[in-house]
């Protein structure tokens, strides 16, 4: 779930992500509830279990890691389950939650960020799936992880490769002053005595007074 907005609010949900399963099957018998195997879908405890299964075939219905569509493929295929209701209800919790974090998040960026340029924020959701099919957020991981194993890769390459075309990077400003030349030459464009790289300016925070004043005009009313 990426965040690159607070004022106004813009979120964005990728439509792929992990699907993790326990390496035993799930029951609520109280002798078994300190089973970390059974309750528990972390790769980091279940790879340590003799019966995980590497899946090292994306989109194959393989071993205890699988990427989202193919969870959403099985429904299909083999449980006759349409997985479109389902997947709008988890879209959902995740927009509801990012807005539960909304004031707190919007009083440390008023407070801390001056420039607008790049201020994004990716986070990991886990969602867990009942019996009913009804999603339930378990956490929100602020540093989500980011393997580059078989299954890994093939989620987070693509989309950390779409996250940076919406985020929008510039030349840094002194590689756009020093390369500027051969930068221009290269994409057709004239020189600027400003530099090709970045300027702080187009993304500031900070208002002018007319701008201050446009505000308190339209507050007033």
């Amino acid at each position: 779930v990426l965040l690159t907005s607070l004022d106004s609010i813009r979120v964005y949900i990728y439509e792929e992500g992990l699907v993790r399963f326990a390496t035993q099957e799930y029951n609520n018998n109280p002798e078994d509830m300190k089973n970390t195997f059974i309750h528990l879908t972390n790769y980091s405890v279940n790879k340590n279990n003799e019966e995980f299964i590497h899946n090292t075939h994306p989109g194959e219905f393989e071993g205890h890691k699988w990427n989202l569509k193919t969870l959403w493929r099985y429904f299909e295929e083999k449980l006759g389950i349409d997985w479109r209701p389902l997947w709008e209800k988890t879209k959902d919790i995740c927009t509801k939650t990012v807005l539960c974090g909304h004031e707190h998040m919007s009083k440390a960026y008023n407070k801390s960020i001056k420039s607008e340029y790049n201020c994004y924020k990716l986070f990991g959701f886990d969602v867990f799936y009942d019996s009913d099919l009804k999603p339930w957020i378990l956490e929100v991981n602020n540093i989500p992880s980011l393997h580059i194993n078989d299954i890994d890769a093939f989620v987070n390459y693509p989309m950390i490769s779409e996250l940076f075309n919406m985020i929008g990077f510039h030349y840094p400003r002194d590689i756009g002053f020093k390369y500027q030349r051969v930068i221009a030459e290269k994409l057709g464009i004239k020189k600027s005595s400003n530099g090709l790289g970045i300027s702080n300016d187009y993304y500031t925070r900070i208002r002018t007074q007319r701008e201050k004043d446009k505000i308190g005009e339209y507050e007033s009313e």
